[in-house]
């Protein structure tokens, strides 16, 4: 008898915990991390404009071009994301014409 009480005890528990996910909101937490992250760093920009400036000087598109090609995209050495962006954007339109 205790065996079915138990049992009977686990189905209502089950239920009660559906009933009290059902009443809940789901919540992404990454997502909401992601949201306060990104909004102190854009407070941090805003208040000083420097932290936005690329840290790395500008690089010579010959020379990634090159680097890029002939040793399989490894490079001497740190290439600022727009420059590389904007340097196989140049060799795919030249591709393209």
């Amino acid at each position: 008898m205790s065996e079915n009480n138990n049992t009977n005890n686990n189905n209502t528990n089950s239920n009660n915990n559906n009933i009290d996910n059902e009443n809940k909101e789901w919540v992404n937490i990454g997502y909401e991390n992601w949201k306060r992250i990104n909004k102190q760093w854009r407070e941090s920009i805003s208040t000083n404009p420097t932290n936005a400036s690329n840290k790395y000087k500008s690089v010579d598109a010959v020379t990634i071009t090159e680097e890029f090609l002939n040793k399989n995209g490894a490079f001497s050495k740190r290439v600022p994301l727009p420059d590389l962006v904007a340097i196989l954007s140049e060799e795919w339109e030249n591709e393209e014409n």
